[in-house]
């Protein structure tokens, strides 16, 4: 054995003698826990032991008060704005403390952020139209329903006309929440919602507009147009619908030696249920 090897066994045997054997008066230390430990130590993971999801849950709660502890709730919004350029916190706006004389000026500053993005409108600029009408509605009060009902209708025929239908859709829904009688935003949306197929949505939005403006016949004339759709549509989801159940029930009858074709079904043409009748 060389030298080096000899030393390196004292080390050994000088290091576990000093881990078991403080002094020669005192034990032996164990390194292995009592039996005691052990279930103390079991009863705790037992305590202690969180499911992953519920653990994933705690940590994105204590991630979040973190981002409110290190911004401060202008700079919250300004993360949502990043999000959505055109992203408006009307929470902000309903805390403001303004002066009517304020208010008076907010109302003219966005009346002139809507006269600007009204020209580039014109010029087929919607995004930057866009931009502009977004500014109007984040300095105009709250006061000012109706203003602010124009503002996001307008920013719905920008959508509409950068093709974003759901956006519109929002938008004139929007509007209409701050002036229920507002027609051209109900308009927009009873014809947007027919280009997305909602057929229904549309019918119930032209419907308000035949309430609102009775002697409007184009608004009634839609109203037979959509109804008579929505009746062809119906009817051939019904079909489709019997021809599953029929393929469903040959491939029971099969067994037995039947078919679909050994029951004929009858509508009753009151009432339009059906009525089955056995023929062999």
């Amino acid at each position: 054995m060389s030298l080096k090897d000899e030393n390196s066994d004292n080390e050994f045997y000088d290091a576990c003698e000093n881990l078991e054997k403080v002094s020669d008066e005192e034990e032996f230390v164990s390194i292995k826990p009592a039996q005691n430990d052990q279930e103390q130590l079991s009863n705790k993971t037992e305590k202690n032991f969180v499911p992953l999801h519920e653990e994933l849950n705690q940590k994105m709660n204590l991630a979040k008060e973190k981002i409110k502890e290190e911004y401060d709730d202008d700079d919250i919004t300004e993360i949502k704005q990043d999000d959505d350029p055109f992203f408006v916190d009307e929470n902000l706006l309903q805390n403001e403390q303004l002066s009517e004389e304020t208010k008076q000026q907010r109302l003219n500053e966005a009346l002139e952020y809507k006269k600007n993005g009204n020209d580039l409108y014109k010029q087929d600029k919607f995004m930057e139209a866009l931009d502009f009408y977004t500014k109007a509605l984040r300095v105009c009060p709250l006061d000012f329903a109706k203003d602010r009902s124009v503002f996001y209708s307008n920013r719905s025929i920008c959508f509409l006309k950068l093709q974003d239908n759901d956006r519109c859709v929002a938008e004139c829904s929007k509007s209409l929440e701050l002036d229920p009688t507002f027609i051209k935003p109900l308009i927009r949306r009873a014809e947007c919602y027919q280009s997305m197929d909602k057929l229904d949505e549309s019918l119930e939005d032209y419907k308000k507009l035949g309430e609102l403006e009775p002697h409007n016949n184009s608004h009634k004339a839609k109203q037979v147009e959509l109804e008579v759709k929505i009746k062809e549509r119906n009817e051939k989801l019904k079909e489709e619908m019997m021809g599953k159940l029929k393929d469903l029930g040959n491939m029971v009858l099969k067994p037995f030696g039947l078919s679909t074709q050994n029951f004929q079904f009858v509508q009753d043409p009151n009432t339009g249920s059906y009525s089955v009748n056995f023929k062999k």
